[in-house]
């Protein structure tokens, strides 16, 4: 119990510095490209923010760049004790080295993302206990923190921040999308035009996700893929609307007043 209740910690502590990243990103784009234009027009409304835009499509450009086109090399690491909690057969070294050579890999052991973090950050300084060993590779119980099975690959208990710094600059994207829905609250008067202009977004977003997730892009929260960037961002955005719809166009809002 106190180890899950570790690991929980640790990803809740890593979870708010991902968030804490984003808000700085927006935060940045809409101090210093938000250009000044009054906002009368649909043009006007590009004008303004164009420039955010292009940001936000510049790093998504960047990261699709570094995670496909990134060579990574073999590598090897240190057993952490956090990660033996009972004796696994072949694990008696206190190395383990993990065979890549690879670029363009989106499986655990030879990302890119990873990569990163250790050039930066340092084996030390990663998440000792990683979602490694959620999959089915790596636990008995998958996808729970099961034990190590018998012919578990040595990566199983390599350290990886699920929170790196490569997906969570990607994760800031999301920020700047749930911007773009409070420019459209700022701007635009009306509710129903408001809830049309929010779900033809979120729409547009959601079915680029599944999109992507067909040409091969897979779900992946430690990566943050484009995937479930686009796919997050646009069902968050249309429970927003849903929530919205309720409490500003139906009498639900009058139900809220009330109790």
């Amino acid at each position: 119990m106190s180890s899950t209740s570790s690991a929980t910690a640790d990803s809740s502590s890593s979870e708010e510095e991902r968030i804490s990243i984003g808000y700085l990103f927006a935060s940045i784009l809409e101090i210093w490209l938000a250009n000044d234009y009054p906002v009368d027009s649909a043009k006007a409304f590009v004008r303004r923010y164009f420039f955010q835009a292009v940001a936000g499509t510049l790093i998504g450009l960047s990261y699709l760049i570094l995670l496909y086109g990134l060579y990574v090399p073999d590598w090897f690491f240190e057993i952490s004790s956090l990660n033996m909690e009972s004796p696994v057969s072949g694990y008696e070294l206190s190395t383990q080295t993990v065979n890549c050579g690879v670029r363009g890999s989106l499986d655990p052991p030879c990302n890119v993302v990873g990569l990163i973090d250790r050039l930066l950050l340092g084996e030390k300084h990663l998440y000792q206990r990683p979602v490694y060993r959620r999959t089915k590779e790596c636990s008995v119980n998958s996808p729970d923190y099961g034990p190590l099975p018998s012919n578990a690959p040595g990566w199983c208990l390599a350290p990886f921040d699920p929170e790196g710094m490569l997906s969570s600059l990607m994760a800031a994207i999301t920020c700047l999308v749930g911007l773009h829905f409070g420019h459209i609250l700022v701007h635009v008067k009306g509710h129903m035009q408001r809830v049309i202009f929010w779900s033809v977004f979120s729409v547009f977003l959601t079915i680029v996700g599944y999109v992507l997730e067909l040409a091969g892009v897979p779900l992946s929260k430690p990566l943050y893929t484009l995937s479930y960037m686009f796919i997050t961002a646009g069902v968050s955005g249309l429970l927003l609307v849903v929530l919205y719809y309720l409490v500003s166009l139906t009498r639900f809002s009058g139900y809220l007043l009330y109790l």
